[in-house]
């Protein structure tokens, strides 16, 4: 059998790594409803550089693919949380003080707030780890078989980014212990 088409290869990327870039975009923080519109996209962007005959520069397709995919995520949370500022300025600037809704923006920019201090200060691994173990409150052995990787390697990136996270926000008790 001769080299695959450049159409079969992304098909064979498309069937191996869906799954795989679902749960990738879980742990960065997408809500169920905009992953497969993501993840859509993501395929759509390689099938447009597979026409215009670029395919084959790619040297890593599945990191490419994933870095695709982090890129859509990210605008659609900056415009989600644009559209979500603007709402409050509207309901504010008509007088109509909803203390709910501030707080909602509020928690809304602290968790982004975090999240980017994470993603400035950590690896993907150790943001991946941290999120679903944190945020998402998944046990660490089940983070660890979520990511493909074995206990004491999920408990060193998670003691890895908490001393990281420590020293970043200089409050020595920001996550508590490590369990």
């Amino acid at each position: 059998m001769g080299p695959e088409s450049p159409e079969q290869q992304v098909e064979d990327l498309l069937l191996r790594e869906w799954p795989r870039l679902a749960g990738y975009l879980r742990v960065l923080g997408a809500r169920e409803e905009e992953i497969e519109d993501i993840l859509s996209d993501s395929f759509l962007a390689v099938f447009r550089l597979m026409r215009q005959g670029e395919w084959a520069q790619v040297e890593r397709p599945a990191s490419y693919l994933f870095a695709v995919a982090r890129n859509r995520f990210r605008v659609q949370r900056l415009v989600r949380f644009k559209a979500a500022a603007e709402a409050l300025d509207d309901d504010l600037l008509e007088g109509i003080a909803d203390p709910a809704a501030e707080q909602r923006l509020e928690r809304v920019e602290l968790r982004e707030a975090v999240q980017d201090r994470m993603r400035e200060v950590l690896t993907d691994r150790e943001v991946q780890v941290m999120t679903l173990h944190y945020l998402h409150d998944v046990p660490l052995a089940k983070t660890a078989e979520m990511l493909a990787i074995s206990y004491p390697t999920a408990r060193v990136h998670l003691a890895n980014a908490r001393q990281k996270l420590v020293k970043a926000f200089k409050r020595e008790d920001f996550f508590g212990d490590i369990r």
